[in-house]
């Protein structure tokens, strides 16, 4: 027996749901077509009113159902915060994504919590599915929580059987969305293949796009046909109004896969979206813009009013330029999803915690705006974190942070796991190393596997030990940011360029190894002026590089102008012309520390 909307009874038998502060909107355009008659129900919708799962359930409290229409609004009668904490304490589930749940399917209200608990971890073990996971199904349909757990496998069994998939993707795409198992099996099978061929996708693909859909939309996406799918995409692409240069390259397949919703979204409404995004980009280039989509589609179905509030509330609180907050909006567009009231919360708290002027918070906030959307309790535990890996107090941490914004959207497991890993690979003492990297802690932002992966390069480039890492990396921690494939290919330049063995590129680096962030047009421009303006041969440049590596990195303009002077000294003299030609190599980098005046 397929699962119902609970509305199909309720409906014919004059209730009003009693558990829903804000019944959901499939549950209402429902309850309207039905009152309308059958020939107004979506082609896919049952005929009439079925007995069903959730509905028989309903059914039993139907006379307590009658009495809640001189009820008050439950967001009246409840303390939203409240009862998310409740919620959030007797499941042992994070309170910061309980209470987002709550905002974002309030319905979840009504249900008692002592319910919850006595109901929610059997429909978790029936499904498969974690607690959280069974939590988010309970929102979007409360009325589960009555339904036959027998009832419930029967029917995700049967619609696996249909899309030919595991059961268990089944179950966790069903708990996602419940309307997954709201029509018959071989229906939405039917429906999800139908899917799959309009945008060229697996069943699977499809499926799980439909899963991540609202009720209303999941309704108005499976009322569509194939060639109405389509024709919708590039539709969306008209609304948006860039133009086709910059649209060209925009993936709309992806688009979908990230955001299902376009879809069903009114296409005067992308329009006003997409007006409302370009005030808030500040006309940026149109390249510029698609790709920003790319990274958050989901604003192009977000209120243009909504839009246009969140972004004059950026420039409230934040206080800089709109050149700046679109730069900001460019790295992290999903900004304009959060309210101007979130903003000032994120920045108070963050001066609260750090013990920072709101201005210093503003300009880490500049330099990685993600952290206007990082939880202000997960910021203060990375805090605390850093201050213990580190060995240090908290104003130290603090400052470190302050350098490296990015050290606070890591995890604290993961900033762990990145220090043990410089400490055994750099064979520092671990207060050497801490030292090391309140200096440059952004380090701590580079990735484990770029990590490994540059200290594995550099022991087989440079031919170093543990230990002369260590060295390395305090003449310059630098080396480990390039990365493996970066620090291979300057090498390869650099022995190219002298014309040397390997080994001795690798003595000279170990020597001198900030010679790699001059960079390869430095040195050719470098090398260039010593043989042409002095005129020196390839071997003597050669040699005066091995012995002086710091020719590498001095200024082209710098080493021209010195060049330059000394040549001219030479045509005045004669002789002198004669023995620079016959200098060594310790004798020609003597030169260059001596300025040409002096001589």
């Amino acid at each position: 027996m397929a699962l119902q909307s609970v509305v199909l009874h309720a409906s014919s038998c004059g209730h009003v749901p009693p558990m829903s502060a804000r019944p959901i909107d499939h549950l209402r355009l429902t309850s309207v077509a039905l009152a309308r008659g059958p020939s107004s129900l979506h082609p896919w919708h049952p005929q009439g009113c079925l007995p069903t799962i959730v509905g028989s359930a309903r059914a039993r409290r139907g006379k307590h159902g009658a009495d809640t229409e001189t009820e008050e609004p439950l967001e009246e009668q409840i303390d939203v915060g409240r009862k998310a904490e409740a919620i959030s304490q007797q499941l042992q589930l994070p309170a910061n994504q309980v209470r987002a749940l709550v905002r974002q399917h309030p319905a979840i209200v009504g249900v008692p919590v002592d319910k919850l608990c006595r109901c929610l971890p059997p429909l978790a073990h029936a499904l498969g599915v974690s607690l959280w996971q069974a939590l988010f199904m309970v929102s979007r349909q409360p009325n589960v929580l009555d339904a036959d757990l027998q009832q419930l496998l029967d029917c995700s069994n049967e619609l696996a059987a249909a899309v030919q998939l595991p059961v268990e993707q089944v179950m966790f795409m069903a708990a996602r969305q419940p309307y997954l198992l709201d029509a018959q099996p071989a229906r939405m099978a039917s429906e999800a293949r139908k899917l799959a061929a309009a945008l060229v996708c697996s069943t699977k693909g499809a499926l799980q796009l439909l899963s991540r859909l609202s009720s209303k939309e999941l309704h108005a996406v499976l009322s569509m046909s194939s060639s109405t799918i389509l024709q919708r995409l590039p539709e969306v692409v008209e609304a948006l109004g860039l133009p086709s240069a910059s649209t060209r390259k925009l993936d709309m397949l992806r688009l979908v896969a990230k955001h299902p919703a376009l879809l069903a979204a009114s296409l005067n409404d992308i329009g006003r979206s997409t007006d409302a995004l370009l005030v808030a980009f500040q006309r940026s280039a149109p390249r510029t813009f698609a790709a920003v989509l790319g990274k958050c589609p989901s604003l192009l179905t977000y209120p243009a009013e909504q839009i246009l509030a969140n972004y004059q509330g950026l420039l409230q609180h934040l206080q800089i330029s709109r050149q700046t907050v679109a730069r900001m909006l460019s790295k992290h567009p999903q900004l304009l999803r959060s309210s101007p009231d979130n903003i000032a919360c994120k920045l108070r708290a963050m001066a609260y915690h750090m013990y920072i002027p709101q201005s210093q918070v503003v300009s880490m906030c500049v330099r990685q705006p993600a952290l206007l959307s990082r939880d202000s309790n997960k910021l203060l535990a990375c805090l605390n974190s850093l201050q213990d890996i580190l060995g240090t107090n908290y104003q130290a941490a603090v400052i470190a942070a302050a350098r490296a914004p990015n050290l606070l959207l890591w995890a604290p497991s993961s900033l762990q796991q990145k220090h043990q890993l410089l400490l055994e690979a750099s064979g520092l003492l671990p207060a050497r190393l801490n030292a090391l990297l309140l200096q440059q802690p952004g380090l701590l932002t580079l990735s484990t596997d770029q990590l490994c992966n540059t200290v594995s390069s550099i022991h087989e480039l440079l031919q170093v030990s543990g230990t002369e890492l260590g060295q390395l990396l305090l003449q310059d921690p630098q080396l480990l940011v390039r990365g493996g494939r970066v620090l291979q290919e300057q090498v390869q330049e650099l022995q190219d360029y002298l014309a040397v063995p390997a080994s001795v590129v690798a003595q000279l680096l170990r020597r001198n190894p900030s010679i790699l962030a001059a960079g390869s047009a430095v040195w050719l421009s470098n090398i260039n002026t010593l043989l042409k303006v002095l005129q020196l041969s390839p071997q003597q440049v050669q040699s005066a590089i091995v012995t002086k590596p710091q020719l590498l990195k001095v200024q082209p303009e710098q080493l021209e102008r010195v060049s330059k002077r000394l040549a001219h000294l030479l045509e005045q003299q004669q002789p002198w012309q004669q023995e620079f030609q016959q200098l060594s190599s310790d004798q020609l980098a003597f030169l260059w520390r001596v300025d040409s005046k002096g001589l």
